[in-house]
């Protein structure tokens, strides 16, 4: 929101700007009040047209997830999330840089894996967008072509911003690594590998919200890829997700492996990068291997953390062990642990939080020990 007031303020400052210059290159008098006005009508309407674009867009994954027999798991817009709470609903932060919303649900039971469908459930962002767009176009198109002119503008600029956010996420792309909903529509439903780790990332964060840990849910969802694409954001973070079950199982030299091997490959998006790092770093602060740990841990990871700290636990359990480890500030370990041991409940991953209290924990009470 910060950012977004920043640009309409430049936007604005901006054309009263070229207002003036325009004036004195002319010799003509401006009403800067009119100008003002007119900018700003214009750049709120931009604004809200892009957020009611994304809420929609949001509810359309969600109609058609629940027409191809999804279950409703969480409904995020901005860092506000509407959860299923057990079959209530309640609301939770959380935030992922550079995403304005997301609609997560679990996949349809008794099919299997492989063959969850992803098609329609992929198509409903990009068909509701175009399904507003024509609604504001015909609207537009509508009204008497004397008077209402802010109103057609109004309507006409939804309509475009509305189909070009449709063009960007149904044309099949990848930006910066990510598959964009066109992509998934069109390869998904051909790769079966790739249906499977999209269908346990689903399911791993339903339960990963309902409060179960990565060691306690099923074992074949961790069954492992024998050909791993690294590049691939779908298979990373599956590969990843065998990692947090290795690390809640203390089953740490293997995650150690999978974690530097997946690093190694160097064609990670930088999003599950740093999420890559993180988990390293935490491995290593739990086998004792501090300095390992505390090398990884550079400026832009620790920024990285910080950021999603207050609503990722693991952030705010490694940056902790760190203050604790590295700077020798017990009470801030110990202030964290009492923190997330009350709070598991708040985050929107409990099952998160339950893994994160657990690792503060044991390097608490292994200094303590050592002591």
């Amino acid at each position: 929101m910060k950012k977004t007031l920043i640009f309409v303020g430049a936007c604005l400052v901006g054309m009263l700007l070229g207002a003036g210059g325009a004036a004195l290159a002319t010799g003509k008098a401006v009403d800067f009040g009119n100008v003002a006005l007119e900018v700003t009508v214009i750049l709120v309407s931009i604004f809200l047209s892009v957020f009611i674009h994304i809420v929609a867009h949001e509810a359309g994954h969600l109609l058609c997830g629940l027409i191809s027999g999804y279950r409703f798991v969480s409904f995020r817009i901005g860092s506000f999330t509407l959860i299923n709470d057990k079959g209530h609903l309640r609301v939770k932060r959380f935030k992922i840089a550079g995403t304005g919303g997301q609609c997560l649900m679990s996949p349809p039971k008794n099919v299997p894996l492989e063959q969850v469908p992803t098609m329609l459930y992929n198509a409903g962002g990009v068909l509701m967008n175009v399904l507003l767009s024509t609604i504001a176009l015909l609207l537009c198109l509508s009204l008497p072509k004397e008077g209402h002119d802010i109103l057609r503008e109004t309507l006409m600029g939804f309509a475009i911003i509305g189909y070009a956010l449709a063009l960007l996420n149904g044309i099949p792309l990848k930006m910066g690594g990510v598959a964009n909903d066109g992509y998934n529509m069109l390869f998904l439903r051909k790769d079966r590998q790739g249906t499977r780790d999209f269908a346990i990332q689903l399911l791993f964060n339903e339960q990963a919200q309902n409060g179960s840990t990565p060691s306690e849910m099923p074992a074949e969802w961790f069954d492992e890829n024998p050909n791993l694409n690294p590049a691939d954001p779908i298979q990373a973070n599956t590969e990843l997700m065998r990692a947090a079950r290795e690390i809640d199982m203390k089953q740490h030299d293997a995650a150690i492996a999978r974690i530097e091997k997946l690093i190694a490959h160097g064609k990670m998006i930088p999003l599950l990068l740093n999420e890559a790092r993180c988990s390293l770093a935490m491995v290593y602060f739990s086998v004792g291997e501090t300095n390992k740990a505390a090398a990884i841990i550079d400026k832009p990871l620790t920024d990285y953390m910080r950021v999603h700290a207050s609503v990722m636990p693991d952030k705010q359990a490694i940056l902790a062990v760190k203050a604790y480890l590295v700077d020798g500030d017990r009470a801030e370990a110990e202030r964290v642990l009492a923190h997330l041991e009350q709070h598991t409940d708040d985050f929107l991953l409990s099952g998160d939080a339950k893994c994160s209290a657990a690792f503060l924990r044991d390097i608490l009470n292994q200094q303590q020990q050592c002591n």
